[in-house]
């Protein structure tokens, strides 16, 4: 048994000055979409906001942990036979999620029946908190790393405080200076397991020609 644990996780800032994703939608579709909440998360959906159609669903947003996925995390039949009948419909059903891209995907896509070699349903897909986002065919059209000289002063500071280091790296990794205890508390979410690179190469994460960091989380006791 371990004591009470705690993650801080680094990534980098967004430029909220940036247009937003939705500003391109016609401001009666940008609007008006509804929220439910599922267990701990969301799913939302978007909705059309005028003349007959104001009903008609557009699209399927949906947290994975405690929503899309079980306690488990795993698909209920329920939430199986509903994705389907969306997806038969047309509707893009859009996975919006902090986890990294990893085992969970293939078993979500086992379970529909899909490709297991797809990062998505049938509509793009956000992973880490944004830093990673993918089209409706799961090729990456989007992310934001962290440089190298923040990656250098964030492994410093974890050697420093003796609290352990994971980054979520650019070619579907979890990598860390070694593994340990903590960095065990990640393998019941069915993300790539961590893998130990040694404190050199976790310094050149960002550097040119290196793998990038899309984030870096401590984890240690309270």
């Amino acid at each position: 048994a371990f004591a009470p644990s705690f993650s801080l996780a680094l990534r980098p800032t967004l430029d909220m000055r940036a247009p937003s994703p939705l500003s391109s939608l016609p401001h009666s579709l940008a609007h008006t979409s509804r929220l439910g909440v599922s267990r701990r998360g969301a799913c939302a959906t978007l909705m059309m906001g005028s003349g007959q159609e104001r009903n008609r669903v557009k699209a399927v947003f949906t947290d994975v942990d405690g929503t899309l996925l079980n306690s488990k995390h795993g698909l209920d039949d329920a939430t199986t036979l509903m994705l389907k009948k969306v997806m038969d419909k047309g509707i893009p059903v859009c996975m919006a999620t902090g986890k990294a891209r990893g085992p969970w995907v293939r078993q979500v896509m086992e379970s529909m029946g899909l490709p297991e070699e797809s990062w998505t349903l049938n509509g793009p897909s956000v992973f880490i908190q944004g830093l990673l986002v993918c089209n409706p065919e799961g090729k990456a059209i989007h992310r934001t790393v962290l440089d190298n000289p923040t990656v250098r002063k964030v492994n410093a500071l974890a050697a420093d405080r003796g609290v352990s280091l994971v980054s979520y790296t650019t070619d579907d990794r979890i990598v860390a200076a070694q593994i340990d205890e903590w960095t065990d508390l990640l393998l019941p979410y069915s993300e790539p397991t961590p893998q130990p690179i040694g404190r050199r190469e976790m310094d050149l994460l960002g550097s040119e020609g290196a793998l990038g960091a899309h984030k870096m989380m401590f984890m240690g006791p309270e």
